[in-house]
């Protein structure tokens, strides 16, 4: 039941920001990749989080004048029950060219001298 629950928000997503906007879809599986976009196209990030942990993605690495975040994150709870996990999805906007590293780091935000429990990172090259 999850794997098909993800299947289906990975494919909304993917058809909402191509109706949107030409847009890059990344996940758990991009990380420690190089991507490739042109200036003015989105880069979306989907993780899998659980908030109910204490536990969230946060930005902890961007280059603001090549790379622009698109509003806040968004949670989504996958599994209707209390405690159930889900994703967070992350939106960003190629603004300028060149190359820019993009590091998001899942923690417990009042656990600042504890290690970040995952990171996600990118490098994005922007045309």
């Amino acid at each position: 039941m999850r794997i098909k629950s993800m299947v289906l928000v990975l494919l909304s997503s993917v058809f909402l920001c191509v109706c949107s906007a030409y847009c890059l879809t990344l996940t758990e599986k991009d990380n420690g990749s190089t991507v490739n976009v042109s200036v003015g196209q989105y880069l979306e990030i989907i993780l899998a989080s659980n908030i109910s942990t204490g536990y969230s993605w946060n930005v902890v690495s961007i280059d603001p004048a090549l790379l622009s975040q698109e509003g806040e994150a968004k949670y989504k709870q996958e599994v209707e029950r209390i405690g159930g996990g889900g994703h967070t999805t992350f939106r960003f906007k190629a603004i300028e060219k060149g190359e820019a590293s993009l590091t998001l780091a899942y923690y417990r935000i009042w656990e600042k001298s504890q290690p970040y429990e995952k990171t996600f990172t990118v490098t994005v090259s922007i045309n």
